[in-house]
């Protein structure tokens, strides 16, 4: 066997070996992601792929054989072999993902930042009261300027800054929403339906 023969080989072997790991690596990126939007931390997401890591390989196993049997068809029907071989991998990551249970550390880590999250709308509702009490009370007080002119500024300043800590009302209530969904995306998909976690998405409703 020649030098060309030799690059051929290794050539198909690294096209082999980089098309293995991008299928394992879209397989670990669906379960992170899945976990993620069910208000999963990445650290806890990579420690139940940790645990789950005997499934993992066996995956990582099939899809070897998966990608030997696609480039024995390559030109012809690899493009839809591939497609049914993530699919199927998929499924078994689904199934990993329903059997994903929140620790009572977890649940409690939901609690505490569903009450960060409330005590900041709590403090920027307040804040947006004092701007609306100041351009109701705006006076015309400012040392060395037109007396009208200052009442005005003072006036559009508490305005201005009502407006933009309204936003930031809307924003934080956004976020506070969408923090109750990744939970109740978490209880529809597990069933895990701890009253700790109920008691958090009926909280305001």
């Amino acid at each position: 066997m020649n030098n060309l023969d030799d690059n051929y080989i290794n050539l198909l072997a690294a096209i082999y070996k980089q098309a293995v790991a991008d299928d394992t690596k879209a397989i670990l990126k669906h379960i992170t992601k899945s976990l993620s939007d069910m208000s999963i931390k990445r650290r806890d997401a990579a420690a139940y792929i940790k645990i789950n890591e005997e499934t993992i390989a066996q995956i990582t196993e099939k899809i070897k054989h998966n990608v030997f049997a696609e480039s024995q068809e390559w030109g012809g029907n690899t493009r839809a072999m591939q497609a049914k071989s993530i699919n199927s991998f998929m499924a078994i990551c689904d199934e990993l993902i329903k059997a994903y249970r929140m620790t009572y550390r977890e649940k409690m880590d939901k609690v505490y930042h569903m009450q960060d999250l409330e005590k900041n709308i709590q403090k920027l509702i307040e804040q947006k009261e004092r701007w609306e009490s100041l351009a109701e009370k705006a006076t015309p007080i400012i040392t060395g300027m037109p007396q009208v002119e200052a009442g005005e500024n003072q006036r559009e300043l508490a305005i201005c800054n009502m407006v933009d800590t309204e936003k930031e009302i809307t924003k934080a209530i956004d976020r506070l929403c969408d923090y109750k969904d990744k939970i109740r995306r978490y209880i529809s998909i597990t069933g895990d339906a701890d009253q700790i976690l109920l008691d958090l998405i009926e909280t305001g409703e």
